[in-house]
């Protein structure tokens, strides 16, 4: 008796199978499936001396920071009064209706650090994140202008 029930079952369910539509009566080979396009990478040409401010964990300082950039890839390095020098590495995010930067910064030796990520555009920079220093939680922003 269970056999029979499972019988049955498994035909129904292979019949509802080949009475599932394709594409609203289109045979397999005339469906198409289509995605949206992506947005492109908005890139923003950042080379160049900056100049702006720091804040971590409350403190805040001027610095002037020298930034290098390959395409979608922007580098940065400058010194700090308390933790020498710093460095930052990210790309810009595809997909954004607007320049958006990603990466991490480095403070010093590596003992602090903070993923950090914001807007940009031809003459400011606005990165904000949270990280660690010396396994306390931070917040760091980094804002510059040309």
């Amino acid at each position: 008796m269970a056999r029979k029930r499972f019988t049955n079952f498994i035909a129904a369910v292979s019949l509802s199978w080949m009475l599932v539509p394709t594409g609203c009566g289109k045979t397999p080979t005339e469906v198409v499936t289509s995605f949206p396009t992506p947005l492109p990478t908005l890139i923003v040409d950042l080379a160049g001396e900056w100049t702006g401010g720091m804040r971590l964990a409350g403190r805040g300082e001027s610095v002037t920071v020298a930034i290098t950039q390959s395409a979608d890839r922007v580098d940065a390095v400058w010194s700090t009064a308390t933790h020498g020098t710093a460095r930052f590495g990210g790309k810009f995010v595809p997909g954004r209706a607007t320049p958006y930067l990603s990466g991490n910064i480095t403070l010093g030796e590596g003992f602090c650090g903070s993923s950090v990520a914001g807007s940009v555009d031809v003459s400011h920079v606005v990165l904000a994140g949270r990280g660690f220093c010396f396994f306390d939680p931070v917040t760091l922003s980094l804002e510059l202008r040309r």
